[in-house]
């Protein structure tokens, strides 16, 4: 172990509460809890999650504290409730110390490591066990497929699920990341954008003292657990999910099994999980297969020492502690050939399966499965030789000793390490004599974001606008927040009732004073140079009649969950209008003329930006900087589901005013596929294939208008529907 040379370091281990240890994770943290608690110079202590108890409760015991945190009703609505209360909790146990370093070990706790960034001053690292997009094997295939084969081709393509978004913008609130596998490492570089000095790969570590295999010991325990001596025996050790690979690994042992020759032949399951999907796949052998449930670590390493073979059929696998283990034990193994497996398992040390991942599903490769499972059952000193290598290999790579120093190494390393801040462009600020801007903004019952959205207009680098604000009869304290504000370049009017937002933006378009109007949300945040960046662009594009950007979505708390990008090229912005809305309401500037003449039609309500945006396109050019210039923030009261139906309505009526200017005619139902796409329904609507090949007619009717093709190549309009396909539908139709 290192020697202990450096300042101590208050260390929180933070995991899901279980009573039974039964997973590989639950292995880790053992295994590095047991050998932090005996180094001096680290004072552990481990923080229980959704535990058992009905309040906080914390245990000091003589080297380490544990925190019991209680369980929350998992909801989406009450996760960053959680993640606050958890903030709150460390927050007074932390109290005055110092040197504090927070370990996480699951991808879906980097939230909290934003809100406790809020309140605590420490270093964060998170250990990734797993790639998640992976597990979308089972779940949802044709997401996996597309990001497995641009993985398998170095090709960075758009994260189109918000999940993967949200993921991609955690890995930003963690100092550090530490992967099992180099395989982690580069997905993180390639597909999250992750630098490369912000992770460490560190392979999983186990200190196991292992029996050697005898003839002996292994007839001893089959007479204690009760299996026959002459029986050959595979185990399977893993929770019972479709994504280890067991449903298809039951159906090919059935087959298997069907040579007479191998009818001694057991399989053991051994793991937690609901064993339906198992009983419906074995037909004819339930007699040779054995369902055992979760077993104690000491029964599994018997059960290793007395088994034939081991096999992990995963389909998603990183550094795999049952492998690991197996190998340790010197069992004879056989893996799935996929990422993690591949990398912990040489050739020499064990057998591999085929994985066939086609395009409309994944499956074990049957004939390569039986052949190598006979292959070892049979060839008893080949089996012999895999046993010895996998056994040497595992004891030298996967040792606890190398485990624990190097994750010791890096904790002490981020913990030593000063944050550097991101150095900002320099950004041309607009001289003070030149063209003014109104930001027009409109309030109702805005308190509770009024403030940071107000700070940040106020504090804008260009300081010379206009700020007019229109309270539409707000019933909470937004006026009171307002008039606290003492700023001479504030401006506010008061509707005496409610008069809705397009009303109030053409109120606001009659008296406004700039050359240019800037929009804002009383619940958004602007970047600090937006107005400056945007005033720029105006100035000196004089045939560009509106400019928006890039945007960060945040929560109610202020956290980013999503980052958007839309493109920024005038042609590419009036081909998108024509599907969707590429620009955000509060992020837009456009030129007074040009908004007062053309102002917002009420009849498109909750959608009358997207109708202004068609209008002023059609008779100037239009661009977004491809910078973010805006928080949008999302919370429980920006639409409810009776606006959502407004808006889809309106904007299908939109849609089909824009069709009819092109003079494309339409069915109601290639309308309703177009207010699809619109909409990003995606394989919720294009969900067969039939589905998909409408969608294609669809968009080649829709690009042959002289509209499209006068503008653009064929070859621009090819890669624009490819575009809308795999976003919608999933995979290329043929």
């Amino acid at each position: 172990m290192l020697e202990n040379k450096s300042t101590p370091i208050n260390l929180y281990i933070i995991d899901y509460y279980k009573e039974k240890k039964d997973n590989g994770l639950n292995t880790y943290v053992a295994e590095l809890g047991r050998a932090f608690e005996k180094i001096d110079d680290i004072a552990l202590t481990y923080v229980w999650v959704e535990s058992n108890n009905p309040e906080i409760s914390v245990e000091n015991g003589n080297r380490a504290d544990h925190i019991f945190v209680p369980r929350f009703r998992r909801t989406a609505d009450n996760k960053n409730q959680s993640d606050a209360y958890l903030t709150t909790v460390l927050e007074k146990h932390i109290d005055v110390k110092e040197n504090v370093l927070i370990h996480l070990n699951w991808i879906n706790h980097c939230s909290l490591a934003w809100h406790i960034r809020q309140k605590i001053k420490c270093k964060i690292v998170l250990t990734k066990h797993c790639v998640p997009w992976r597990d979308l094997v089972t779940v949802n295939y044709r997401e996996f497929y597309r990001l497995d084969d641009a993985f398998n081709k170095k090709k960075k393509v758009p994260l189109n699920l918000l999940q993967l978004h949200q993921e991609e913008i955690n890995y930003e609130f963690v100092d550090h990341i530490i992967t099992v596998t180099d395989y982690a490492r580069e997905n993180l570089e390639l597909l999250f954008n992750v630098k490369p000095e912000k992770i460490t790969v560190i392979y999983n570590g186990i200190d196991l003292k292992v029996s050697q295999r005898t003839e002996k010991l292994r007839a001893k325990l089959r007479r204690q657990y009760g299996f026959g001596q002459h029986e050959q025996i595979v185990i399977f050790a893993h929770v019972l999910h479709a994504r280890k690979g067991i449903v298809d690994l039951v159906k090919i042992f059935e087959e298997f099994l069907k040579d007479r020759t191998v009818h001694q032949t057991r399989l053991i399951i051994a793991g937690n999980g609901d064993g339906t999907r198992i009983a419906e796949t074995a037909k004819r052998y339930w007699a040779n297969i054995t369902l055992t449930g979760n077993l104690s670590k000491s029964t599994l390493y018997d059960f290793y020492q007395l088994a034939d073979v081991g096999i992990v059929p995963s389909f998603a696998e990183q550094c795999s502690y049952t492998a690991i283990e197996m190998m340790r034990f010197g069992l004879p193994i056989i893996v799935s050939e996929v990422e993690g497996l591949k990398e912990i398992v040489p050739l020499d040390c064990g057998l591999r399966i085929k994985v066939d991942f086609r395009k409309d599903g994944v499956t074990l490769n049957s004939k390569d499965l039986r052949q190598k499972l006979a292959f070892l059952l049979k060839d008893k000193e080949a089996a012999k030789q895999l046993s010895v290598n996998a056994r040497k290999h595992a004891s030298e790579a996967f040792s606890l000793e190398q485990m624990i120093n190097n994750t010791l190494a890096v904790f002490r390393e981020v913990s030593a390490s000063e944050v550097r801040k991101q150095q900002e462009q320099p950004i041309d600020i607009p001289k003070q004599n030149t063209p003014f801007v109104s930001v027009l903004m409109p309030c109702y019952n805005a308190a509770a974001y009024l403030r940071a959205c107000m700070d940040s207009i106020l504090n804008q680098s260009y300081s010379n606008f206009e700020l007019l604000i229109i309270d539409d009869g707000s019933t909470d304290n937004t006026l009171e927040i307002l008039k606290s504000y003492s700023d001479k370049r504030i401006r506010l009017l008061v509707n005496k009732e409610n008069k809705g937002i397009a009303h109030t933006l053409n109120k606001g378009l009659k008296i406004i004073k700039g050359k240019y109007l800037a929009r804002m949300d009383a619940d958004d945040i602007m970047s600090p140079n937006r107005l400056a960046l945007q005033v720029n662009f105006l100035e000196k594009n004089p045939k560009y009649g509106m400019v928006g950007a890039w945007h960060e979505i945040i929560d109610g708390y202020g956290m980013v969950i999503k980052r958007l990008q839309r493109p920024v090229e005038s042609k590419h912005l009036k081909l998108q209008l024509y599907f969707n809305n590429p620009f955000i309401h509060p992020l837009v500037m456009m030129r007074t003329e040009l908004a007062k003449q053309l102002r917002y039609d009420p009849k498109f309500l909750l959608c009358e930006d997207y109708d202004l945006w068609t209008r002023i396109s059609a008779v100037t050019e239009v661009a977004n900087l491809p910078q973010y210039l805006l928080q949008y923030r999302v919370h429980n009261k920006n639409i409810s589901s009776s606006d959502e139906k407004t808006i889809k309505q309106n904007v299908l009526n939109l849609l089909s005013r824009e069709l009819d200017k092109l003079n494309i005619s339409y069915t109601p139902k290639e309308l309703v596929m177009h207010g699809a796409i619109s909409f990003s329904y995606g394989s919720n609507y294009f969900n067969t294939q039939e589905k998909g090949k409408l969608l294609s007619d669809w968009l080649n009717k829709v690009f042959s208008s002289p509209k499209f093709t006068e503008t653009f190549s064929q070859g621009q309009l090819n890669k624009f529907k490819r575009g809308i396909i795999q976003n919608q539908y999933g995979f290329p139709i043929k």
